[in-house]
């Protein structure tokens, strides 16, 4: 099979490239040494190229194949992964060019190179790239990659279903950000290009916007502005936005409960411990010596619970101030509630 004469064997010797031809068969009829001797296990042996080659390579491969041998002279060009001699894989470049013998027979000719190393990085970038966007796409926040003339360069699974949701757009690489931002009713372009801006000189940026999409849909949104440098060039900016909506309606929820707490403290305080205390004094004042021992028992009852109603009421304004000071910020100029 092998070519033994002086040139075959410089052109062996030289380079590290595989020859081979092929009929119209896929039977190998010639190939060089560095091809037998790395992929053939008997050097006198004619097998189909597509023996060697990767199941999950073979009907792509044929195609090519049939391409050439249907039009002679038409250069094919592909990637296959054929099996050595040692059951381990190489992953090849090739072209394939078909031309016709004066006996009107077929010969394919196939030059070929490894590119084992390269495929590999090519495979882990891919997989890395995968499981990125896995991530990405898992959580519940919309990220974006945006280049610094506003055109998303990324966007993650829940960017998608926002655009569609929220804008009726399907979001694709390429598309001015800008667009989405100004399809509100609120104007809110206007703090995004001045966040995106600040982020461009540099900085990291938090703001929150309520965003009104129609007067029944209203949402609040986190939004995070990052840098994104590569070798001290800044090539974009990150945003990671987040629907904080239902954080925003506890929060209120929880000061308008704090607000209804107060004027009950208040209340408690003014409008009804006032009117207690009048009855506490006047009880001060009563004289119950020329009373029955029945009437001066009644008294005593009298005054202990009105003593106790002023302690309770005393302990509710308590309670509602320091769930106050708790809750909302401290305020030096803020007066306490009278006890």
């Amino acid at each position: 099979m092998f070519v033994k004469d002086e040139g075959s064997e410089h052109i062996n010797h030289q380079c590290s490239h595989y020859f081979v031809t092929m009929n119209a068969n896929e039977t190998i009829t010639f190939c060089n040494s560095n091809f037998g001797n790395k992929f053939l296990n008997d050097n006198h042996a004619q097998p189909a190229i597509t023996h060697l080659l990767s199941k999950s390579d073979l009907q792509s491969f044929r195609n090519d194949f049939s391409c050439c041998v249907s039009l002679p002279g038409k250069c094919v060009q592909g990637t296959s992964k054929i099996k050595n001699n040692e059951d381990k894989h190489h992953f090849i470049k090739w072209e394939m060019v078909a031309d016709i013998k004066p006996n009107n027979d077929i010969n394919v000719h196939l030059v070929a190179h490894d590119i084992f190393e390269p495929h590999d990085s090519i495979k882990e970038i891919e997989q890395s790239r995968r499981i990125l966007k896995s991530i990405f796409d898992s959580t519940e926040n919309v990220k974006f990659f945006i280049s610094p003339s506003y055109i998303v360069q990324f966007f993650n699974k829940k960017a998608y279903e926002n655009g569609v949701q929220l804008h009726g757009r399907k979001m694709k690489i390429g598309d001015n950000i800008l667009d989405f931002v100004r399809d509100v009713d609120n104007n809110i372009d206007e703090q995004f290009i001045a966040d995106f801006n600040r982020t461009l000189n540099g900085e990291t940026v938090v703001s929150e916007t309520e965003i009104i999409y129609t007067k029944e849909l209203k949402r609040w949104f986190r939004s995070e502005y990052y840098p994104v440098f590569d070798n001290s060039v800044l090539t974009g900016v990150s945003v990671t936005v987040s629907d904080i909506t239902d954080r925003n309606n506890y929060e209120e929820n929880i000061r308008l409960q704090n607000e209804k707490l107060r004027k009950i403290a208040f209340i408690q305080s003014h409008q009804v411990r006032q009117p207690l205390s009048n009855i506490l004094g006047i009880l001060s004042f009563i004289n119950t010596q020329g009373l029955s021992d029945d009437d001066q028992y009644l008294m005593k009852i009298l005054n202990l619970s009105a003593k106790q109603l002023d302690s309770v009421i005393r302990n509710i304004v308590i309670e509602a101030q320091q769930i106050k000071q708790l809750t909302e910020p401290y305020d030096p100029t803020a007066q306490p509630i009278a006890l």
